[in-house]
């Protein structure tokens, strides 16, 4: 099973929970951050993945989610990620799709809402 699919179950529950403008936003807040831009950088260039404590540090990092509600940390945190897989982790050149689901499940068991 690869990442894109536990990616899509969990949109789809947090779409249903928060609605698409909710979505959208976070999405957009995500895409647009110097600090998502910054954490993918260091990725590409150190070849490293990052674990659950770099995508919270990095998520609330950004001032507009620093307040954000546990649900919104994770959907932002997973948004990330998936970032990370498509753009970074390209042909699993840097971690296999179960180690990044393995890193979905950590911060998904640990930063529970």
């Amino acid at each position: 099973m690869k990442y894109d699919d536990f990616y899509q179950t969990y949109y789809e529950q947090y779409l249903r929970e928060f609605g698409e403008r909710k979505v959208r936003k976070v999405t957009t807040i995500i895409n647009n951050s110097k600090h998502t831009r910054n954490l993918l950088n260091q990725c590409f260039l150190k070849k490293i993945s990052p674990n659950a404590t770099d995508l919270r540090q990095n998520v609330l990092s950004n001032f507009k989610l620093a307040f954000a509600n546990k649900a919104t940390e994770i959907f932002a945190m997973s948004l990330l990620l998936k970032k990370f897989n498509d753009e970074v982790n390209i042909d699993d050149c840097i971690i296999s799709q179960g180690q990044v689901i393995q890193v979905f499940s950590e911060f998904n068991s640990t930063f529970k809402y």
